[in-house]
């Protein structure tokens, strides 16, 4: 009777990550069953890797998982391999190239006591053969030797895409649909759209609006417009094409959304910020929040003052010690020593 619940390796694939070489010497026994099939109890009873034998009993023509079966006819192990880095712990292969044991096609539990698949989802084998962690977090299955997301956890879901089984592929959802379980299921909309129930698909916002409750109220406009209706159904430009933020109207901008640019507290307009060596003053034109390279923005004046490092590209005020420190060097220097945080001298050179 076959078993269910957790599967333990074959002998041979114990033996195999165990280290030794007595695996190399296990002969492919086939005794004769009713299917030429090992069941799980069988399978831990035996010595032999072959899973599937000839009808005569004497050649094998499927080997377990673990082993695959060279040109001999023979069932040699797969190689565990590493998976990760400062983990440890090694990843064993379920099956793997003929006559290339290191070569992987699948990957499975990393124990010897091996948990069911589905608790050993994530992995996928590189060009190498080697088992590697999926590089998108969350994610179930991906594609081998791509590492490509075919299929998220759980709770989780590929933003803008789905699997479509039939085509074996990531397919994009309709337009302005963030999240869908198939072309006529969308679950989330992107920004500017909103949920259709009529068609179960995603609708766009007014035009410029970032979000919208219903099809006629925004509740926020793009960057660089503001609602002009009492009702919300419509945003209009700033005046100043400058301008990222005019809520009090379209001619009264707060925020400006070029760099070295603020509004100017009489025009309500963007001009260049004031203050000598200022990178950002987004909302006065009069008051510096960031310096360009090279200087530092002192609390006490809002002047842009020289780093005191010289040839420093990026210096700042401590939190901590209330001191300047240089974090970077300017193009064609570098830190008189490796790695020191903060830098205390720039010389020329490249990092």
């Amino acid at each position: 009777m076959v078993r269910s619940g957790r599967r333990h390796l074959p002998l041979v694939a114990l033996l195999a990550l165990l280290g030794t070489d007595m695996a190399a010497a296990a002969p492919n026994l086939c005794v004769a069953n009713q299917n030429g099939v090992w069941s799980d109890q069988e399978e831990l009873d035996r010595v032999g890797a072959c899973k599937v034998c000839s009808a005569d009993g004497t050649r094998c023509e499927q080997c377990w998982e673990f082993f695959s079966m060279n040109s001999s006819g023979d069932c040699v192990p797969c190689k565990a391999t590493e998976y990760g880095e400062g983990t440890g712990a090694a990843l064993t292969c379920i099956s793997c190239k003929a006559d290339d044991p290191s070569h992987c096609y699948n990957c499975g539990g990393r124990f010897l006591l091996r948990e069911e698949p589905d608790d050993f989802q994530g992995f996928y084998a590189d060009a190498n053969g080697k088992c590697i962690q999926c590089p998108t977090p969350h994610c179930a299955e991906c594609q081998n030797v791509t590492g490509v997301c075919l299929q998220c956890e759980p709770g989780y879901g590929l933003v803008g895409f789905f699997f479509d089984p039939a085509a074996a592929a990531c397919t994009p959802c309709k337009a302005g649909c963030a999240r869908c379980e198939s072309a006529d299921e969308c679950s989330g909309c992107d920004y500017g759209y909103l949920p259709d129930p009529a068609t179960g698909q995603c609708a766009p916002c007014p035009s410029n609006c970032q979000e919208c409750s219903a099809a006629n109220q925004c509740s926020q406009c793009k960057s660089g417009h503001t609602n002009v209706t009492t009702d919300g159904s419509a945003c209009a430009a700033c005046a100043d094409p400058l301008c990222s933020f005019c809520a009090e109207g379209v001619d009264k901008c707060t925020s400006c959304s070029e760099n070295g640019f603020g509004p100017d507290p009489a025009t309500k307009r963007c001009v260049a910020c004031t203050t000598p060596n200022c990178s950002s003053c987004s909302d006065s034109a009069a008051t510096c929040t960031e310096c360009g390279p090279g200087y530092v923005l002192d609390g006490a004046t809002g002047a842009c003052e020289p780093c005191k490092v010289q040839n420093c590209s990026w210096c700042r005020i401590s939190s901590q010690t209330g001191q300047e420190e240089c974090e970077s060097c300017l193009n064609g220097y570098t830190s008189s020593v490796a790695n020191a945080d903060p830098i205390t001298a720039c010389v020329p050179g490249s990092a």
